[in-house]
């Protein structure tokens, strides 16, 4: 995080995550990992650090749907002026 704080000026951190219970039965699902390389994988997660300068952190709890999930993303970024609000007429909408 702390060369995208020195690169950009505008930082703003989304963090997705979800209740380890519903990472591993996401990742059991795909019946790649057994479950110690599953908890091994768990637990190299690094935590987040936030540098000073950053504008704002969010997070999204992705528990839910994913339609949900990606709602509260563009939310974040509409928020934070990313991209245009839901209002903008729709002949300008790319």
């Amino acid at each position: 995080m702390r060369n995208a704080a020195e690169r950009f000026s505008r930082l703003h951190i989304i963090e997705i995550t979800a209740p380890r219970h519903l990472l591993v039965a996401r990742i059991a699902a795909r019946g790649r990992e057994t479950p110690e390389e599953i908890d091994q994988r768990l637990r190299r997660q690094a935590t987040l650090d936030v540098p000073e300068s950053a504008e704002g952190v969010h997070r999204i709890h992705n528990d839910r749907a994913i339609d949900d999930a990606a709602a509260a993303f563009i939310a974040i970024l509409r928020t934070v002026r990313f991209i245009a609000p839901e209002d903008r007429p729709a002949e300008r909408r790319g």
